[in-house]
């Protein structure tokens, strides 16, 4: 009996954590029934089932780097200004005109990003200001530098490696491309998932995030980790930087306006939770497939841009009640667990 409840109660946590697939699913189902009745428009083709995985690859990148800082407790609203004001400071580097070496431009971005991510880390820690707080101020003063330093500066024409990274055609099966992009968002989201969940300091990270008091009289450094996840963050964000502006061949201060949100948008809605200590960096790749799903399918059915936003805004308070609440059943299915298995252990004995 003990060992049937045991059995029931996985099967319950396994299907908690597919809850953004089953999501996923239902969205994809709902737009190609709708485009099919309204429209007529194959909502699943292969050509536009790609077009959804390829766009969402960039939006997965930048959801992890929301995802690393949301991991110990904090948020990182300064993404879109990293991705700026690096890209504005590195713009000579990436242009295909430039005479050095084109890994200069993107190493030099990802390096910028780390620092902002040790200036917005210190301002957590060592001022203990909160995060929103630190990074909403580093948001305005990095994109106001970038807006500074750039004028009325563009950058057209970017090296064609770092377009390639960003629009590059790996794999072609009929109307069905897989782009460069895909695979460097696997290859992020896999590095940092065995980091996080095959090392001691993943295992810190998740502590830290859950519940700091405790990881600090258990020789945690807290201060540390969130210092250093904020650092990755910011690095992250530089790497997103330098994927976005491949992907539209330029660069100038006033893009990616909105990166932050959509950071935001795919952290909560792959089930991370604000509090801190609960996240799946592959829930990343499932919630921007989600995100561009819902745009996609919003496009074709040529519904305005003003109600995208609407259902975009609803969408993310339904994720965070939903996912509120599927941890506290999975919370509460997890310590069923070890009660039985602890009751199953007497009775052996």
């Amino acid at each position: 009996m003990v060992k049937k409840s045991i059995i029931l109660a996985k099967l319950k946590t396994s299907v908690y954590d597919l809850s953004t697939v089953f999501i996923l699913l239902a969205v994809i189902a709902f737009f190609a029934v709708a485009n099919k009745i309204f429209t007529g428009y194959n909502y699943v083709s292969s050509s536009n089932l790609a077009t959804i995985i390829n766009q969402a690859s960039f939006l997965a990148v930048l959801g992890v780097a929301q995802m690393l800082v949301i991991l110990v407790g904090g948020i990182n609203l300064s993404i879109g200004s990293v991705m700026a004001f690096s890209a504005i400071l590195c713009g000579p580097l990436l242009v295909e005109s430039s005479n050095l070496m084109p890994a200069l431009g993107p190493l030099g971005m990802v390096l910028i990003g780390a620092v902002i991510g040790l200036l917005n880390g210190a301002l957590v820690t060592t001022l203990k200001i909160p995060s929103f707080i630190a990074t909403f101020g580093t948001m305005y003063i990095f994109r106001g530098a970038a807006w500074i330093i750039a004028g009325n500066t563009v950058y057209f024409r970017i090296s064609p490696a770092i377009r390639f990274l960003a629009q590059g055609q790996i794999l072609s099966i009929g109307d069905f491309t897989i782009g460069m992009s895909v695979v460097v968002c696997i290859a992020v989201i896999v590095l940092l998932t065995l980091l996080l969940r095959k090392t001691t300091f993943g295992h810190n990270v998740y502590f830290t995030g859950s519940n700091p008091i405790a990881a600090k009289f258990s020789g945690i450094s807290v201060n540390r980790m969130i210092i250093t996840m904020f650092v990755l963050s910011g690095a992250l964000s530089g790497f997103s930087g330098v994927l976005y502006t491949g992907k539209v061949n330029a660069s100038d201060a006033s893009m990616y306006m909105e990166s932050h949100f959509d950071a935001v948008s795919v952290a909560l809605i792959s089930g991370a939770s604000l509090m801190g200590g609960y996240g799946n960096i592959w829930g990343c790749a499932i919630g921007a497939l989600i995100i561009t799903a819902i745009k996609n399918g919003m496009n074709t059915l040529q519904v305005p841009s003003e109600y995208q936003t609407l259902v975009l805004g609803a969408l993310i308070i339904l994720s965070v009640f939903f996912n509120d609440k599927l941890i506290g059943k999975k919370m509460g299915v997890t310590s069923g667990t070890a009660s039985d298995s602890k009751d199953a252990n007497i009775v052996a004995t």
